[in-house]
């Protein structure tokens, strides 16, 4: 374990993902640190940028990471090969900013960080959003000290996993947690009626699978009340623009939106 001097606020390190799935969570008990006097780093990758310009963090680091893509023999060598130099980058970052603590929460990007904590004996946990554990996660619960799961159940059938889970739920945001007191607005008969439609990376595809021509579907009458917000993956977002376009409904649709929990409340 790190020592740090007794003056000193302890440092936590966060790695997740670069998606919002990951990061959310990780920004949710980043805030709940910063207010108990604890420093916070980030471990990601590039892709955060687009999400992490707001974290809490004291520091955003940029660890190497590869996602898992396909199972021949190449694409496995360069991911492992990606993935052991930034485990490099984490032993050297450990090194230097001497956390207390290592949180991951899932995706590729953690891997690196988490692992290298395992093999500097800092104390590491991991958090799975989801009701099936995700590779990443999979990969590096065997060595964790700890486990907290969102859903009951997660782990039932890994005994030596499931002694050292905890269900937490799924950290919210104080952004989500500020939008969820905004007062539900009754529609009115025959006014405007608002969809928000968002998703995880996977989900993202699914809604723009069956969303959009779900509403292509539908009467005319209805099509012209709606104003839809959705959230797709960048290589949807031109068809999904381009049904809602000849269906004639209103939507405003993006890769990201930094205000979705007040789009959620509006909506």
């Amino acid at each position: 374990m790190s020592t740090h001097a007794t003056h000193d606020p302890p440092i936590v390190l966060l790695a997740a993902g670069g998606t919002g799935g990951h990061l959310f969570p990780a920004e949710a008990l980043a805030e709940a640190l910063s207010r108990r006097g604890i420093t916070v780093d980030l471990a990601t990758d590039e892709r955060a940028e687009r999400y992490g310009m707001t974290f809490p963090a004291r520091r955003i680091h940029i660890v190497t990471s590869a996602t898992v893509r396909g199972r021949d023999p190449i694409s496995l060598a360069r991911t492992a090969a990606l993935l052991g130099i930034g485990t490099m980058q984490a032993l050297r970052l450990l090194g230097r900013i001497q956390p207390s603590a290592v949180v991951g929460f899932g995706g590729y990007p953690t891997v690196p960080p988490v692992l290298a904590a395992t093999l500097r004996k800092i104390p590491t946990l991991i958090h799975e959003q989801n009701a099936v554990m995700g590779r990443a996660n999979k990969l590096l619960a065997a060595r964790v000290k700890a486990i907290a799961t969102s859903f009951a159940g997660v782990l039932d059938r890994e005994p030596d996993l499931n002694a050292k889970a905890t269900r937490t739920g799924n950290p919210v945001r104080p952004a989500v947690i500020a939008a969820a007191t905004t007062s539900y607005a009754v529609p009115q008969p025959g006014g405007p009626i608002r969809l928000v439609v968002f998703g995880g990376s996977q989900g993202a595809r699914i809604m723009a699978d069956i969303v959009p021509p779900a509403i292509q579907r539908l009467d005319p009458h209805l099509q012209s009340r709606l104003s839809v917000v959705q959230q797709a993956r960048e290589e949807d977002v031109d068809r999904v623009k381009d049904i809602y376009a000849r269906a004639k409904v209103a939507a405003e649709v993006a890769p990201f939106f930094t205000d979705l929990p007040a789009r959620i409340a509006a909506g």
